[in-house]
């Protein structure tokens, strides 16, 4: 194979097949996620979501964080339609109630009777962190990402409006630390097409991260001009990304006098072919709560320029033979490291 300018790019190490993209998918079970945000879930009723094609169920029960499959053991309904009482968690069909650790406590037509000793929920590992409500359906072989920011009294924390794409929660994640789409999916926002080079960089590992970091051209007009206190239209921003594996990044945007801008976003699985984004951004300068709104805004125009674009890309999933796309030298390196990465927690997991 040779990459888009030319140059042989072997991409041995990379193949994935139809039966290591399935292996992929299941090893995401291995890694957590989040469902909601804290804020959403409250103390009288669960929430319920879809996390790698399974429904879950989030609840505070005891004063701490419990998930289990949203499906109650009697009849099979879905225990997000019930509430929190006493502590525990009730259906809503026939009342049946499960304490913390999923096993069920009160059979309500029938107290009288032992309770049946599989009544019990099939639960999940939950924890709350960073503003967020994480699960995980299988064995965590990483710790939850961290958002340093979130609990720094020297930064402003906005939290955004989750968002759901058609595309999988790989592409999400590609499509956010692809640097040459800037210049022509963003121009005059983060990129100009009269700067639409990427030059050399350096991607490495470090422990569960993928790190990366680049200096990018971009134009510097409307409010943030202001804000900053910067003349130039155009200037260097130095972006420093950490990938916490798989799903997990954070950026910090460096700008040239020492103001930061941070958005720390988690792109979560639905399914194979659908992902929920949750995300933040935190900034140490303009800090008044009335310019939230416009940082909101700048990101909310960043997202709608992007989901055609990433909705649009064939397969949904990253493709199953990689020799079916091309790749361009220092470009696309954090793309095949990333997918080299990739390829070996599916291997791994099918190893296992």
């Amino acid at each position: 194979m040779q990459s888009a300018d030319g140059e042989p790019q072997s991409m041995t190490s990379t193949y994935i097949t139809a039966e290591s993209e399935s292996a992929l998918y299941r090893s995401l079970r291995d890694f957590w996620h989040p469902v909601c945000y804290s804020a959403d879930l409250g103390d009288d009723k669960p929430v319920g979501t879809r996390l790698l094609d399974e429904s879950v169920v989030v609840a505070r029960i005891g004063g701490k964080v419990s998930a289990f499959r949203d499906l109650c053991v009697h009849r099979g309904a879905a225990l997000s339609l019930g509430w929190i009482e006493s502590g525990r968690l009730r259906c809503a069909y026939h009342g049946w109630t499960y304490q913390d650790d999923g096993r069920c406590v009160e059979v309500p037509a029938r107290p009288d009777l032992p309770i049946p000793r599989g009544a019990c929920l099939s639960r999940y590992h939950a924890v709350e962190s960073g503003g967020l409500v994480w699960v995980c359906l299988g064995e965590p072989r990483f710790e939850v990402p961290r958002f340093p920011q979130f609990a720094d009294p020297e930064y402003r924390v906005v939290t955004g409006q989750p968002y759901d794409w058609k595309t999988s929660a790989i592409r999400r994640v590609e499509n956010f630390v692809d640097m040459a789409h800037f210049a022509w999916v963003h121009p005059g926002v983060l990129g100009s097409r009269d700067h639409a080079e990427v030059t050399d960089h350096d991607v490495w590992r470090d422990g569960r991260y993928l790190r990366f970091e680049h200096t990018v051209k971009e134009p510097n007009n409307g409010e943030i001009k202001e804000q900053l206190g910067i003349t130039d239209d155009i200037f260097d921003v130095r972006n420093v990304y950490h990938l916490s594996m798989p799903l997990a990044i954070h950026l910090e945007r460096c700008f040239p006098n020492e103001a930061r801008y941070v958005v720390f976003m988690v792109s979560s699985p639905v399914s194979q072919k659908e992902a929920r984004s949750f995300w933040f951004i935190a900034r140490n300068y303009a800090a008044d709560p009335e310019h939230d709104e416009g940082f909101l805004d700048f990101e909310n125009l960043v997202l709608s320029q992007d989901k055609p674009i990433v909705e649009s890309l064939r397969p949904e999933e990253i493709p199953m033979d990689l020799t079916k796309e091309m790749y361009v030298r220092v470009a696309d390196a954090i793309t095949v490291e990333y997918r080299r990465w990739l390829l070996e927690l599916s291997r791994s997991h099918a190893d296992s």
